[in-house]
């Protein structure tokens, strides 16, 4: 046998040697011979099908949140661990205070004021066996939409800690003291700004006030103020809170609502001390300034 002739036929055995690896068969050889190199090129096949297509993004669950318009709460991940943390706070002396977020045009269902109010109340369900009831305070705030939102759901509920309030507490009322005749201070109980806080020495003020700027033109502005216990944001939201419910009591007297103006410091501005119950107390306020028309 010549050259020629071996190399005629070394040419047509790696002929086919290659179409028997890389023919039909290529597979059934590849997966005996070398199974890691097809799993390889298998999973490189699927990355590359999916480039250029957008894949939606999965935004992470909170520990507990709400659907829109709904008050019934939904836990997730998480929740046995933020149960777990409230009740290590939990203690004879302490309060936790549950605030459910709401915005405008949620209805509230039925039995409750308001939507923020009935989500407040089933948190504190889904935590009395863990926490005694009478030792919980539900609470609701308004804010806005996109303040609570966490993609289609709501992040509408926040906890705090705080001092049990005595009897005398309990039934204390918002108090008047008055700095001149053109600026007083409303004094509230602890986490409060409702209707039965008002006495008679405030209904009688706001009338007078009321008469007043109807009549002058005056601009009104309230201003709200908390203590230092809970966050920034709550605070600020609460003491807002307070700055429109006397608002609202202004309305409900005949004040046009272009003549009032309402802000909120939270806890920024204190008046006196913090670290007691009196001065806590003293800092629970809203001003209410009568001023010139057109003086912020």
């Amino acid at each position: 046998m010549n050259m020629t002739t071996k190399l005629l036929l070394w040419l047509i055995l790696a002929i086919l040697l290659g179409w028997l690896w890389f023919g039909p068969w290529s597979c059934c050889w590849q997966q005996w011979l070398c199974p890691d190199c097809v799993k390889g090129a298998v999973q490189e096949e699927q990355i590359g099908s999916q480039t250029g297509r957008e894949e939606p993004v999965a935004l992470a669950h909170l520990p507990i949140e709400f659907l829109k318009g709904s008050a019934e709460p939904h836990t997730y991940e998480g929740w046995e661990a933020l149960k777990d943390s409230l009740v290590s706070g939990l203690t004879d002396g302490k309060q936790l205070l549950v605030t459910g977020y709401y915005f405008e045009g949620e209805e509230a269902p039925e039995g409750f004021e308001t939507m923020g109010l009935a989500r407040a109340n089933k948190v504190i369900d889904l935590l009395a066996n863990s926490i005694p009831r009478e030792q919980m305070t539900a609470r609701s705030l308004l804010v806005e939409a996109a303040q609570i939102e966490h993609g289609k759901v709501l992040n509408a509920v926040d906890f705090g800690w705080e001092d049990r309030p005595t009897e005398t507490e309990k039934t204390e009322q918002a108090s008047l003291e008055q700095i001149s005749t053109e600026r007083v201070l409303l004094h509230f109980p602890t986490n409060s700004a409702k209707a039965s806080d008002v006495g008679p020495d405030i209904e009688a003020y706001l009338d007078k006030a009321a008469e007043r700027v109807k009549k002058s033109g005056e601009q009104i502005l309230l201003i709200g103020h908390t203590d230092n216990r809970g966050s920034d944001k709550l605070n600020t939201r609460l003491g807002r809170k307070r700055a429109e419910f006397v608002r609202d009591l202004l309305l409900r007297r005949g004040v046009p609502a272009k003549q009032i103006s309402v802000k909120s410091m939270g806890a920024k501005d204190p008046v006196a001390s913090n670290k007691t119950k009196e001065g806590r107390a003293q800092n629970r306020r809203v001003e209410l300034k009568i001023q010139a028309s057109g003086k912020e």
